[in-house]
């Protein structure tokens, strides 16, 4: 099953609204390669696109950010329920283990860190996927700890080759588990923490959270769902991502 291309005006097929065959709480759907002036178009029907902040600079296939300095954000307001799929790979390699959060941890995406978004909580750390060991990369969403008052990040770990081009997920919601899931290598972490998720009151960046996170990190395309994907939808969007990543000489 293939993806179907909505054409908007005569600059198709580069400004085009997609239709997946999954299209239940799709928030974002962005392609990055060849020109930086459409690295912000979101594709998702009737959802607004990102705005550039800094100056990323792009390739043939990817786009590369630096956290807080030249990445993207988006109008996509973090939700207890999300699944978000990126093709991504680190460029800096942190320093330490965990390493402090600075120039050497990229994240490559997120919303660390800001006002929590459910009442009786002050503070969340969002939801993420980042680097902050120099052979894992970490999965958060964050959660009530147990005291029905506090939070925790509700990491999950994944040891891998941080700098490779990966197919990597996060699936985090109410009442399940926060999942890491790297499709390249076939390989999942999970917390076991299911409390009620606290999300932030911020909105998605690419490249880039909110505090702290200063590394590099090449993007080539960063879908985002505001649902909890079954994996056979998971495995669905992924297909056309496989695709459209063979297509520019990236193999996932």
């Amino acid at each position: 099953m293939g993806v179907e291309l909505i054409s908007v005006g005569s600059q198709a097929p580069w400004y085009t609204k997609v239709s997946p065959p999954v299209i239940r709480g799709l928030e974002g759907w962005f392609c990055f390669d060849t020109d930086i002036a459409r690295a912000g178009f979101n594709r998702a029907p009737g959802k607004s696109d990102a705005t550039l902040i800094g100056s990323p600079t792009v390739s043939d296939n990817h786009i590369r950010l630096k956290g807080l300095t030249n990445y993207l954000t988006t109008d996509i307001i973090e939700s207890s329920d999300m699944t978000v799929l990126i093709i991504s790979r680190a460029v800096s390699v942190p320093d330490g283990s965990p390493a402090v959060p600075g120039e050497s941890t990229p994240m490559h995406f997120g919303t660390y860190s800001g006002t929590a978004a459910i009442s009786g909580y002050t503070t969340s750390y969002g939801v993420s996927i980042y680097n902050q060991y120099p052979d894992r990369t970490l999965a958060a969403g964050t959660r009530d700890d147990g005291t029905g008052s506090n939070v925790t990040s509700a990491t999950a770990s994944h040891i891998e080759a941080i700098n490779d081009w990966g197919l990597r997920v996060l699936r985090t919601g109410n009442n399940v588990s926060t999942d890491y899931i790297n499709l390249t290598t076939n390989s999942k972490a999970s917390t076991t923490n299911t409390n009620i998720r606290v999300p932030t009151t911020q909105t998605l960046r690419i490249g880039s959270g909110y505090v702290g996170f200063a590394g590099t990190v090449d993007v080539s395309q960063l879908i985002v769902y505001s649902v909890v994907l079954t994996d056979a939808e998971i495995s669905q969007i992924a297909a056309l991502m496989r695709t459209r990543a063979a297509r520019l000489g990236i193999s996932i």
